[in-house]
């Protein structure tokens, strides 16, 4: 498989992943959001961070 075949299929992957919780909890999805547009810059900052971090290592860690 190659590498942009790997990388769409990844990414087809994140969005699923991450459309199921607008898709089976929409209120609290909603809820949710409104609750980090009151968190502090620097904390979603550093929350990106650390996930991007994490997101690297395991691309980096997997053969």
């Amino acid at each position: 498989m190659t590498g942009w075949k790997v990388m769409l299929l990844a990414l087809g992957w994140v969005l699923i992943i991450e459309g199921f919780g607008p898709m089976a909890a929409a209120k609290a999805w909603q809820r949710a959001l409104g609750e980090i547009q009151k968190a502090p810059l620097s904390l979603i900052r550093c929350i990106g961070t650390i996930l991007v971090c994490t997101g690297l290592a395991i691309v980096w860690l997997t053969p």
